[in-house]
């Protein structure tokens, strides 16, 4: 009884290590779910809704694209009204903590990428980008 006690209070201080170290980590992101936010996010660009959707943007993606910025950058990547078609998701490599999402028109002349994560309990998006 003794023996088993030592080993308990042993080992409960490194599973509660283990488990402290896991939850300060970046969430990982969860696949699919990329997806699914940036085709909403897709959608109200082609529907002409570029304030409401900027909203939808991160901190980092704000300081980086004004909204008059984003506004240009709509208007002058015509491919972004067009219907988008879901090509792939993939971990952005840098960090792991993003998803990258990749969409193409009907004639696949350029790839629209967007980058999405979580922030706090929220989905936005982080980069976006028309090659």
């Amino acid at each position: 009884m003794i023996k088993g006690g030592i080993a308990f209070r042993l080992f409960m201080p490194a599973v509660l290590f283990c488990l402290a170290l896991g939850c300060s980590s970046q969430p990982t992101p969860e696949f699919g779910s990329g997806r699914k936010i940036t085709e909403e996010f897709l959608k109200e660009i082609q529907a002409g809704n570029t304030d409401g959707v900027w909203q939808k943007t991160s901190s980092e993606f704000k300081s980086y694209m004004g909204k008059e910025q984003f506004k240009a950058f709509v208007f002058s990547n015509p491919v972004l009204r067009e219907k988008l078609h879901f090509q792939k998701e993939e971990p952005f490599p840098e960090g792991g903590k993003w998803i990258l999402c990749s969409f193409s028109p009907d004639k696949p002349s350029k790839t629209v990428k967007v980058f999405v994560g979580r922030d706090g309990m929220d989905w936005l998006v982080h980069g976006m980008k028309v090659e």
